[in-house]
């Protein structure tokens, strides 16, 4: 039941950005527009498990925003998009929801950007931690 509050949590304050553009959520139907939009998939990674005696684990894994911008247009409209999902992630970024603590633990980091379909696509990706308990 961890991975589905994580992705709450992780979605949640992704749509919260102020201004964010159209979002194409991992899983649901999206209509491909012109214009700027955000394509998300959460990559979960293996879980630790540093206690024994309590029903405690650590969640790990990334939230991987791809920034999809027009070619041709050159960077700055992904590049100022990817630095507003960088100060929404700042590394430290802590939020609890019920058993799950959440926190960002490095600054999110761009990746090379890949030109592919007549879009210019710049992922972003965001390393987080979540201990869960119960």
């Amino acid at each position: 039941m961890s991975q589905p509050m994580i992705r709450k949590i992780l979605e949640t304050r992704l749509s919260a950005i102020p201004g964010a553009p159209p979002i194409a959520w991992e899983g649901k139907a999206f209509a491909t527009t012109q214009g700027l939009f955000w394509e998300v998939f959460l990559l979960p990674a293996a879980p630790d498990n540093p206690a024994l005696d309590v029903d405690y684990r650590r969640e790990r894994g990334v939230l991987q925003v791809t920034i999809n911008a027009e070619s041709g247009k050159g960077p700055k409209a992904a590049q100022d998009s990817a630095e507003t999902i960088r100060a929404a992630f700042a590394r430290g970024l802590d939020i609890t929801d019920g058993p799950v603590r959440l926190i960002v633990e490095r600054s999110p980091a761009n990746a090379p950007a890949i030109i592919e379909d007549g879009r210019y696509r710049l992922p972003v990706s965001i390393s987080y931690t979540a201990d869960v308990f119960g």
